[in-house]
């Protein structure tokens, strides 16, 4: 997110038959500081890309795109929620077309493992100031467990806008669909 992306390149490789894209956002050279304008510049572009070309969007923010979630994540949990807080405005501006958000930011892809953010206190955290960022954009997590710990009881699923995500569900010979 700290360079612009080239979009005449980038719409070459739009399918018009695909409707939803995957839009991996790395944030991981913000570790250590705020996002700078710039980025959120950047961020705000991309998706005005997507939703410009008639694209539904699931959005995935993360530190890391090469499974070293505990190194490239930030170190503290407040710069977490200080990045969610800045992210925020413009993930909101897009509600329309986005249909929903994949993780809370850390771990190895963005898939919420091989992070230190990943206590019941933490994630409920997370959650916490990630939904009042994003507003009523749904959130995805990426385990039952995940789940579990977040969902309120007595809850009607789905009301509380967190859902499940697993996008490397067959994505090898041994794997069965199962978490």
């Amino acid at each position: 997110m700290e360079e612009k992306p080239d979009f005449e390149e980038l719409y070459w490789c739009l399918c018009a038959q695909e409707t939803i894209v995957l839009a991996l956002i790395d944030i991981g050279v913000f570790r250590d500081c705020r996002l700078s304008e710039e980025a959120l510049c950047n961020l705000a572009d991309i998706l005005d890309f997507f939703a410009n070309n008639h694209k539904e969007i699931i959005l995935r923010i993360t530190y890391d795109r090469e499974g070293c979630g505990m190194q490239r994540e930030p170190e503290f949990l407040d710069t977490v929620m200080g990045h969610m807080r800045q992210l925020g405005a413009v993930v909101r501006a897009h509600c329309e077309e986005i249909l929903l958000v994949q993780g809370l930011l850390v771990g190895s892809w963005g898939e919420m493992h091989d992070s230190k953010f990943l206590s019941d206190e933490k994630l409920k955290q997370l959650m916490r100031v990630w939904q009042e960022a994003v507003g009523n954009i749904a959130i995805a997590v990426r385990t039952p467990q995940q789940w579990r710990i977040l969902h309120p009881q007595n809850t009607t699923p789905g009301t509380d806008r967190i859902g499940l995500f697993n996008d490397g569900m067959f994505g090898s010979p041994d794997h069965l669909g199962t978490y």
